[in-house]
């Protein structure tokens, strides 16, 4: 594992920005949201180990309801490129 350069995972709400490594408190228009240095075949965001979203692309977007441990992974041809951090959102 390696740092990759030009990946980004955040939440976004009431105009703040929140990145992996930190948390926030849900809120209504909480976003997450991931960009990749290139396109991946499969994007998956994990809520607390289960798949809660799925893309392809270079971003993915997902709307989280619930408190939870939220991150992503990314596939090229199969094969694991990007696991990240955890950001955490919390309920209060």
């Amino acid at each position: 594992m390696g740092f990759v350069t030009n990946f980004a995972l955040y939440a976004e709400s009431s105009g703040a920005r929140t990145l992996m490594g930190d948390s926030v408190v849900l809120s209504p228009d909480i976003s997450l949201k991931a960009e990749l240095p290139g396109a991946a075949d499969e994007i998956r965001i994990l809520q607390n180990g289960k798949i809660v979203a799925k893309g392809s692309g270079e971003t993915i977007e997902f709307r989280p309801r619930e408190a939870g441990s939220y991150r992503v992974e990314a596939y090229r041809k199969a094969h694991p490129w990007i696991f990240s951090n955890s950001l955490y959102i919390r309920s209060r």
